[in-house]
């Protein structure tokens, strides 16, 4: 059965950036998100390491 896609944009939400630009640039240059979480929120986790967001961004959603 063939279906037809539409692709409308691309974005995503890591510890690398926010927006998909910044993201491709980090993954291009080799960088990981992954770290000592600075959260303090997070003190009753077991581990303290992970991918953290730090700000998240602005939107109209």
């Amino acid at each position: 059965m063939d279906r037809r896609v539409v692709i409308t944009g691309v974005g995503g939400l890591c510890g690398l950036g926010t927006d998909a630009a910044s993201m491709w640039k980090e993954m291009r240059e080799g960088r990981s998100a992954i770290g000592p979480l600075a959260n303090s929120e997070l003190h009753d986790l077991e581990g303290m390491t992970g991918a953290e967001i730090k700000a998240l961004p602005e939107h109209d959603i």
